[in-house]
């Protein structure tokens, strides 16, 4: 497993404002069987249907160009991420708040990277 951090936001409405803390946490990149094994758990019904990494090889044409294929980009690489602190699927969806762009950009980017550097042939998609 290939470790690495995610950066993280915490925001609170105090005093009538909005404060922002960032952070992160560690989490590994597993590309072992049981990434599987969490597609099978989180999503039954597409792993009825389709194996964790065949569903990859579809997803490696894919464009995100809205939010539905944005999540099921999110979803797939989920099932490769193993927390330090156990996270749901939605709580892992809720890092990427749209309330603060330069965090947003962040995270997207740590995600990009990540990927790039386990998957170097991706470099060459983009």
């Amino acid at each position: 497993m290939v470790k690495f951090e995610l950066p993280t936001l915490k925001q609170e409405f105090i005093n009538g404002e909005l404060k922002s803390t960032k952070g992160s946490i560690d989490c590994y990149f597993d590309m072992s069987a049981a990434a599987q094994i969490t597609w099978e758990r989180e999503f039954p019904a597409q792993a009825e249907k389709i194996a964790l990494f065949d569903y990859v090889d579809k997803l490696n044409s894919l464009k995100i160009k809205d939010t539905a294929t944005a999540i099921t980009a999110l979803k797939v690489i989920y099932c490769f991420l193993v927390f330090e602190k156990p996270m749901s699927v939605l709580e892992f969806l809720r890092m990427f708040s749209f309330s603060d762009k330069d965090y947003f950009d962040e995270l997207v980017g740590k995600l990009k990277e990540i990927m790039s550097a386990i998957f170097p042939d991706s470099k060459k998609k983009s």
